[in-house]
């Protein structure tokens, strides 16, 4: 594909390679040959289909497709550093560039090619380089806590358990370099004719620089080292393993979690059901304990019987008011005769 693919093309052609050089599409559509023929091309295949796989992975991600654009010449050339000598046993600044791409192991087992064993080394030269960037400098105290750890963890093989894994990570990610990058000044302030022949304002101008450049080279080591343990964190099988089991207990206990919502909604419905029968047996009972007291309600009575029971006794009521007037009213007519 070009270099300049969207990933629609990308997408494409990923697919038609994959169902090109999958193992099973291979043997199912394998011809009678020799068994070492077969088996030779069965083994081409499964390596051409496992660099299908990486360079897909590789080009998906954008800052990895990013990361291959700008070193994609050194890849093609095969990595060669002259700071990654393999008879210098202690490095002190060891170069991961190299291993910040899919193609420097072979496949996830544990023979010396594989992905745990080549990143065994990885981890391990690194933190050989900071100790004996350490102790030659001069210092003879224990390194910092945080580096010291580094020592007790180990990256592991296929089948370490997830606590020593997720340990190692987390120091790891954590990493900052306690070389002091000296060989980065732009200025070497050494020997007496620099302290005596320097003005102290342009010395100390000098002095700033250094820091900041050895500020800037420290940065830039830390986030390369950051680079490789996201790098080697998203392809470890362990990790994605964990995050499997992690996702599936998730949805199990969102499903538990849904199926106690749907208990408790249903037992409170139940409660409510049972106390409305409660209350209309009590309801019933009442009515019968007036009934048989003699007790007459207005809810019980007809809309007939209950105009009549109203007007019955509301008359009566109102003729007793009446005669209360008109006996006053005579009382004053009697009252007024005897005056006169």
């Amino acid at each position: 594909i070009p270099r300049d693919a969207d990933s629609g093309m990308i997408k494409k052609a990923h697919r038609k390679l994959a169902l090109k050089w999958h193992p099973d599409k291979r043997q199912s559509a394998a011809t009678a040959t020799t068994t070492a023929t077969a088996e030779a091309e069965d083994e081409e295949g499964k390596e051409k289909f496992r660099l299908i796989q990486q360079a897909y992975e590789c080009l998906s991600d954008p800052q990895e497709r990013k990361w291959y654009d700008e070193h994609r010449d050194a890849i093609l050339k095969g990595w060669y550093n002259e700071n990654n000598n393999p008879d210098d046993t202690e490095p002190m600044l060891f170069d991961i560039v190299p291993f910040l791409h899919a193609g420097c192991y072979n496949g996830y087992g544990d023979d010396q090619n594989g992905f745990f064993a080549t990143y065994h080394r990885v981890f391990t030269q690194i933190y050989q380089g900071e100790l004996h960037g350490w102790t030659g400098e001069g210092n003879i105290e224990q390194m910092p806590p945080l580096q010291s750890l580094l020592a007790t963890t180990h990256f592991g093989q296929g089948d370490t358990q997830w606590k020593h894994v997720s340990t190692f990570y987390q120091n790891w990610e954590s990493f900052s370099s306690v070389l002091s990058f000296a060989w980065v000044d732009p200025y070497r302030l050494f020997g007496d004719d620099h302290a005596t022949t320097t003005p102290r304002r342009v010395r100390r101008a000098m002095e700033e620089e250094n820091r900041k450049a050895r500020r800037t080279a420290k940065r830039q080591r830390n986030d390369a080292v950051a680079a490789l343990v996201a790098f080697v964190k998203r392809r470890d099988p362990r990790v994605r393993k964990h995050r499997q089991k992690a996702e599936e207990a998730a949805r199990e206990k969102q499903e538990r979690n849904k199926q106690d919502r749907l208990k408790k909604k249903e037992l409170i419905r139940l409660a409510r059901e049972e106390w409305k029968q409660q209350a209309r047996k009590d309801m019933e009972q009442m009515e019968l304990t007036d009934r048989l007291a003699g007790r007459i309600r207005l809810a019980d009575l007809e809309d007939e019987d209950e105009d009549q029971y109203q007007y019955q006794y509301g008359k009566k009521k109102k003729k007793k008011k009446n005669s209360k007037n008109k006996k006053k009213k005579n009382n004053k007519k009697r009252m007024t005769t005897t005056t006169t």
